[in-house]
């Protein structure tokens, strides 16, 4: 019949009708199944520094920063403007306030000498009588109330450290915050302040006897140790009671030597506040070399928001440092080397690298003075002049240092001043990510690593033979001068550091890396912020402007992957809980071993 078409093709055309209908089922289903998988990601994926450390040592090389992306040294792309990472400033609503951390930072830290830390050291720290002509300076914390007694070169004061009032802090019934006759460190003869011992340290507040310094006992493999704190003003001591007396309990249960450094900002002649940590070390260090001076065989620098989570000794620690290792850095889980806590040896080298750091130069000209900068980009290092502009942050300057360092004893390609970002990235007021993308971590995907065998302390380098291209931040052991302990004590593709049939230590340093909100959660608070024009409702109170976390949900964090020896909150999380939640004695620390909060 015409218009009717054949049996076959009829045939044919159903087979079509039912391929296509499979077809856009299949089609449907995988689009539900990727869909879902997408969705769960997004609910279950924690965004934080782990995942830019993540993608950057994966197969791919990818880095990412506000100012652009790169897959290892083969493409990179900078964004004409930077992309938010974070919330803005005015999206977080803080109803408790921000709590001080070095003082005052200056916009632009200018010096005009060398500061010379040996001399300093020589200077300032002479010994007492009858071995010298020098203050005798001791501090205590008190257990029973947020206080701390120093005795400064015979006056005793009693500083209050209770912080802000209410919760937040133990406090004994009734104390009243009060200071007894110091308000300023400047009001102090002394700058580097040692643990007295318990015992007259009651001696002192009973009879006014002359106290002595608590006992310290060498260990293992790290020889002598000293722990040390420091800080610029009295305010900041204010917030960190509890941290204080987690250093000096877990100090005095192992006999270590404590030291507190209260660096006036006057010894810093100009430098960013941020730098009195490194002075303080180095002034520590060159105690070695000056005649009838204590010395140490370890020094290790925590920072006040850093507390002991256990009370393991330093040694498992010192047991992983190569002997021809200066520096000891650990693995927190960050892109870079985190400066919270890092240990050195007194080697000639080590004291040279403090020094290096407290005069690290970011500029020579000022910071609007473009052709100015074009001829630092030019020749790759500061222009000589009569006045030096620093770093804010002491971690560019301690990178910029140690990329140096290594540029001349390794071969990493490193430009200094010559990188093409280093004037918009390498002096950020917070975040300098863009300063490692860039000019630290791409140097570094460019290096040929070599087993290190340079002798501490000496000057003359060699390697071995080629052990390939960057691999991770790991890849720095392979480097001269600095050791990174591993997060697991354990180097990829390594044996057990610690050797057979030894327990693996806690990771050494832990942070809060991690998003307290998932992918699809922060991705809701953007999306309610550019509906609202940036409105505080859209996102938690009283949180880091990154992570989104407070004290609590920075805390509980950390608690994954064995916890860790040393937990490291970072100042802004600081508001609420955290400051009850720190173990103040070996006792406390074993009863909250796997529970983090449980002092909470």
């Amino acid at each position: 019949m015409k218009g009717k078409s054949s049996p076959s093709k009829q045939k044919s055309a159903r087979r079509r009708r039912v391929s296509s209908r499979l077809i856009d089922r299949f089609s449907s289903a995988a689009a539900l199944i990727v869909g879902s998988r997408l969705l769960v990601l997004l609910v279950t994926w924690y965004p934080g520094d782990e995942t830019i450390r993540a993608s950057s040592e994966s197969p791919l090389r990818f880095m990412f920063s506000r100012s652009g992306i790169s897959f290892g040294n083969r493409i990179s792309v900078h964004f004409s403007t930077n992309v938010r990472l974070e919330a803005g400033e005015r999206a977080i609503q803080k109803t408790k306030r921000e709590y001080t951390v070095q003082g005052t930072i200056a916009k632009h830290p200018t010096w005009h000498a060398h500061l010379n830390v040996t001399r300093e050291a020589e200077q300032t720290l002479e010994p007492p009588k009858p071995n010298g002509k020098g203050l005798t300076c001791f501090f205590r914390i008190h257990h029973s109330e947020p206080r701390m007694t120093l005795f400064d070169d015979g006056q005793v004061f009693v500083h209050d450290l209770a912080g802000e009032m209410g919760k937040g802090h133990r406090r004994t019934e009734g104390l009243h915050a009060r200071n007894f006759g110091v308000k300023d460190i400047g009001m102090l003869r002394c700058s580097h302040f040692r643990m007295m011992s318990l015992e007259s340290f009651n001696a002192l507040h009973h009879n006014g006897a002359v106290p002595i310094a608590a006992t310290v006992t060498p260990e293992g493999t790290a020889g002598r140790v000293l722990l040390m704190n420091s800080a610029t003003t009295l305010t900041m001591l204010s917030e960190y009671h509890q941290t204080l007396l987690n250093h000096q309990s877990y100090a005095e249960y192992h006999h270590y030597a404590y030291i507190l450094a209260l660096v006036k900002p006057s010894e810093l002649e100009g430098r960013s506040g941020k730098f009195a940590k490194h002075l303080a070390i180095g002034k520590q260090l060159a105690q070695k070399w000056l005649p009838g001076r204590p010395s140490w065989d370890t020094i290790c620098h925590a920072d006040l928001d850093a507390w002991f989570a256990t009370w393991a000794p330093f040694s498992a620690y010192a047991d992983m440092w190569p002997h021809e290792k200066d520096l000891l850095f650990a693995d927190t889980g960050q892109i870079w080397l985190n400066t919270g806590l890092m240990c050195a040896r007194p080697t000639r080298w080590a004291l040279r690298f403090f020094d290096m750091v407290v005069n690290a130069v970011f500029s020579g000209v000022e910071h609007d003075d473009k052709l100015g900068h074009e001829w630092e980009k030019v020749h790759r290092h500061a222009k000589s002049s009569r006045s030096f502009f620093g770093f804010k942050r002491d971690q560019p300057a301690v990178w910029h240092v140690l990329s140096n360092t290594w540029a001349k004893e390794a071969e990493v390609p490193y430009l200094g001043q010559g990188c093409e970002v280093w004037h918009d990235a390498c002096n950020p007021d917070e975040n300098p990510i863009e300063c490692w993308h860039w000019c630290h971590w791409s140097a570094l995907q460019r290096a040929k690593y070599r087993v290190a065998t340079h002798a501490s302390g000496t000057d003359g380098s060699q390697g071995a033979s080629p052990a390939g291209s960057w691999r991770g931040l790991h890849s720095i052991n392979l480097l001269t001068r600095v050791h990174l302990v591993p997060q697991e004590g354990v180097v990829p593709g390594g044996a057990n550091l610690l050797g057979r049939g030894e327990t693996k230590p806690l990771p050494m340093h832990r942070m809060c890396l991690r998003s307290c909100y998932s992918a699809l959660a922060r991705g809701a608070m953007s999306i309610c912020s550019l509906l609202t024009a940036g409105g505080s409702t859209c996102f938690p109170r009283d949180v880091d402007k990154m992570s989104l976390c407070d004290g609590r949900g920075c805390l509980l964090q950390m608690v994954d992957r064995r916890g860790g020896w040393i937990k490291h909150s970072g100042h802004q999380h600081w508001r609420d809980v955290l400051p009850i939640c720190i173990p103040t004695s070996f006792t406390e620390a074993l009863s909250i071993t796997g529970r983090a909060a449980a002092m909470c």
